[in-house]
């Protein structure tokens, strides 16, 4: 009599049997497969792990991403990976075959060459369900293949170049252009620069003026079908419409433009002015994205096309760039030869720096925006800070200033004149200029306004035993903090008095200093460095030699007229005797 527990391993058993008819095959197929051992369908050998290609099996995949099934489009080399599940798993590696089959084992095979991948995925399946049903199916693409595809035209070398399905266009120029880093001389023909081992070293040398068109690059595909494509903007805008993901077989072709003729030239204010190859069907805000990009471009406040004619240059004609952006004009096209002058708006700024609230740069309306409402936009000033001592600098200045041309400077008078030029403060007292009756100081673009600490002290330096900081006291002379710095030391020839703010200078020793104030105390001319020394003595000495020379010039004049007084006299006398 059969007890319980016989029973129930005879069903277990009889079970087996029937969901996996084929699986002591199968087993021992799978594990020579696994293995690189044994056979495959049809008795061929089976397909090892990325095949026997030692650079396919280290090659390391860079993708942007997830495959897109839809897209990738599968061809001979692909290695898929076919996992059918059950009491005792099925996996197998199966490669597309060189006539662009897939074996999917024991059920078949299907076309899969040209398809896409998700399309291989589903037949795939579709074709191992009607064999193995109730289990699991996953068919997987896991290690792309490699194929050729050409490059030809203006590239420093031409041909085939191996690339994986994932790689776009820019990979095979980049290659193409690469082989630069292998150019030596040749030795054999007057050191002409030519590729390494080359077979393309004997092509006719290119025009310098003649360029890559990178803007025009045409790939054929092995069906016949030829798109044109911009790289440019790949390059500029990342548009990867204009660079595409290749096919085998592709051929690329690049041909050579000419920098002038087949260009365009932008100048004006754009981040990247000069000439730009002309594409067919560009228009004016195509070519203006390419060089000043959508942030620049809505700051265009106008653009001057000048276009050449059969015989002549067109009239100049002014475009509205905002009312083709709003789309109420339509974009002009552009064609070969065309200057695009553009005219930004412009963004006037002003800057305020030191003893404010809230210091730094702020849009303002050049030759409008005041003092005050700078002051206002930073927040206020500080209670520290120093309105005697602040000061405006026009850094943008458009006034012309004089050289040293045809004057009578000496060189320290020039070097201290070309000094004195590079200073662009404005002579202005800005504490009564913010005086309520005071009237308003008007700002220009790149003015620079500078409100230091009022430190409540006056700056003593020069010929004193102790210059430096001396604490400000109020209604004092400039004796006092003389005194405070230790004294006048020996050769002091006079005192200049700095007023703090407005630049003034005087000698008035009886004046009352301001905190703030520069006292200095100057001293016979005198240095303790050889080279400078050397320069006073051969000025002081060339000042000697020229003024010996003034006086012998004098004296010779002097001698000569005299000479000339005393022969008339003696003629004079001789004639009236």
């Amino acid at each position: 009599m059969i007890s319980i527990r016989q029973l129930f391993v005879l069903s277990l058993v009889i079970g087996l049997l029937f969901l996996a008819p084929h699986s002591v095959v199968a087993q021992n197929r799978t594990t020579r497969i696994l293995t690189g051992q044994g056979t495959g369908p049809g008795g061929s050998q089976g397909p090892q792990l990325f095949g026997n290609d030692p650079a396919m099996a280290n090659l390391l995949i860079l993708a942007e991403g997830a495959i897109d099934p839809s897209a990738y489009i599968v061809g001979p080399g692909d290695q898929f990976s076919i996992f059918i599940g059950g009491p005792v798993p099925i996996q197998a590696l199966v490669p597309i075959s060189i006539s662009g089959k897939l074996i999917a084992m024991d059920a078949g095979s299907i076309e899969a060459a040209g398809k896409s991948l998700q399309d291989v995925q589903k037949e795939t399946t579709d074709l191992l369900r009607a064999q193995y049903s109730n289990v699991a199916i996953d068919v997987s693409l896991i290690q792309p293949r490699r194929f050729y595809v050409h490059v030809s035209g203006s590239v420093p070398e031409p041909g085939r170049y191996p690339m994986l399905p994932l790689s776009r266009l820019d990979d095979a120029i980049q290659q193409a252009f690469a082989a630069q880093t292998a150019a030596r001389p040749d030795p054999t023909s007057n050191n002409e620069v030519r590729i390494v081992g080359s077979a393309t070293a004997e092509m006719p040398a290119t025009r310098p003026e003649f360029k890559p068109s990178l803007r025009n690059v045409t790939v054929t595909s092995s069906l016949g079908e030829t798109n044109s494509y911009d790289l440019f903007r790949y390059y500029v805008h990342g548009d990867l419409d204009h660079n595409p993901y290749l096919q085998d077989g592709d051929v690329i072709q690049l041909n050579a433009y000419d920098e002038v003729r087949n260009a365009i030239l932008i100048t004006g204010d754009v981040a990247s002015p000069g000439q730009i190859e002309y594409r067919e069907g560009d228009s004016v805000l195509d070519v203006l994205r390419l060089v000043a990009g959508d942030l620049d471009l809505n700051s265009v406040k106008t653009v001057r096309l000048t276009r050449r004619t059969e015989n002549s240059i067109a009239p100049p004609v002014d475009l509205d760039i905002p009312a083709m952006l709003r789309g109420s004009t339509p974009a002009t096209d552009v064609q070969m030869g065309d200057h695009l002058n553009v005219a930004m708006e412009e963004t006037a700024t002003a800057a305020v720096y030191g003893f404010v609230q809230f210091p730094g740069t702020y849009p303002i309306q050049s030759a409008q925006t005041t003092l005050r409402e700078l002051i206002e936009l930073a927040g206020g000033l500080k209670d520290e800070a120093s309105i005697k001592g602040a000061y405006i600098e026009r850094r943008q200045s458009l006034s012309s200033k004089p050289t040293t041309e045809g004057s009578k400077l000496d060189f320290f008078e020039r070097a201290y004149f070309r000094e004195s030029l590079a200073k662009n403060r404005i002579s202005i007292d800005i504490a009564t200029a913010l005086e309520a009756a005071s009237p308003e100081i008007l700002l220009y673009s790149g003015d620079v306004i500078v409100f230091p600490r009022d430190e409540q002290t006056v700056y003593v330096t020069g010929n004193v035993l102790n210059p430096g900081y001396i604490p400000y006291v109020p209604d004092m002379t400039v004796n006092h903090y003389i005194q405070q710095a230790g004294g006048m030391g020996p050769l002091t020839t006079g005192i200049l008095v700095f007023e703090v703010g407005s630049g003034k200078v005087h000698s008035n020793i009886s004046a009352i200093i301001r905190p703030g104030d520069t006292i200095f105390i100057n001293r016979e001319a005198m240095t303790d460095n050889p080279e400078l020394q050397a320069l006073l003595l051969s000025d002081e000495a060339s000042q000697r030699a020229a003024r010996i020379a003034r006086t012998q010039t004098i004296i010779t004049g002097v001698t000569a007229l005299v000479s000339v007084v005393n022969t008339f006299l003696l003629i004079r006398d001789r004639l009236n005797n």
